[in-house]
């Protein structure tokens, strides 16, 4: 199986977005309930795996708010989380829905994205390769997706991962409850085939997520 390997206009159009911050303030643009959230002081002296638990969901509610804020001066555009009672309605019955978001294009185009949380430590935010696998179980189904030991994703999940990267340095954890720190990459997945596989790889490498870091 072959895969396309070059950007599409739709991408283009991603990237142009997305490429900066600007003085837009993240914690301003998120809603109150998931700032709440974040800066809930049990949430945040929560351990490294409970924490990524507890905001694994609240992830995808502030990184929706954040692009439909970003494409607010761009008409046609329109983001959504998959449980929003709105969210465009895609097939999913040839293969698992592995996307959390979608964007909908003025042309009516759909762009579905996968969202991970991750702490990293290390020398900043984007030196670290970070895991990339799913929480399905073994089966027969995801036979030749298990050559970590983990189940990899399908190359047609999804469209892009989009990687919410909290940086934790030697576990210093100040930048967990501030979303204006967090950082992020978009990455299509085009980029994370493991071609002789069939599937996606298990890992997303540091160049990876530095060349496609967005906001910047």
């Amino acid at each position: 199986m072959s895969y396309k390997s070059s950007e599409t206009i739709h991408e283009q159009e991603l990237r142009t977005a997305v490429a900066e911050k600007g003085d837009r303030n993240f914690n301003d643009l998120t809603c109150s309930e998931m700032r709440t959230h974040v800066n809930s002081n049990w949430v945040n002296n929560l351990s490294k795996i409970d924490w990524g638990k507890h905001n694994a969901r609240p992830n995808e509610i502030i990184v929706r708010d954040i692009l439909s804020n970003i494409f607010a001066s761009s008409p046609g555009y329109s983001v959504y989380t998959t449980d929003d009672e709105d969210c465009p309605e895609i097939d999913t019955s040839n293969n698992s829905p592995g996307f959390d978001l979608v964007i909908k294009h003025p042309d009516g185009k759909l762009t579905t994205i996968q969202c991970k949380l991750r702490q990293v430590d290390g020398i900043g935010p984007f030196t670290r390769q970070i895991h990339f696998e799913t929480t399905r179980r073994h089966s027969i189904k995801n036979e030749n997706k298990n050559h970590t030991g983990h189940v990899c994703y399908s190359a047609d999940e999804f469209d892009y991962v989009l990687v919410t990267l909290v940086h934790v340095p030697k576990n210093d954890l100040e930048n967990r409850n501030d979303i204006n720190h967090w950082k992020f990459s978009l990455i299509p997945i085009r980029k994370l085939v493991d071609e002789k596989k069939g599937c996606c790889k298990s890992a997303i490498s540091a160049k990876l997520l530095d060349e496609y870091k967005i906001f910047n």
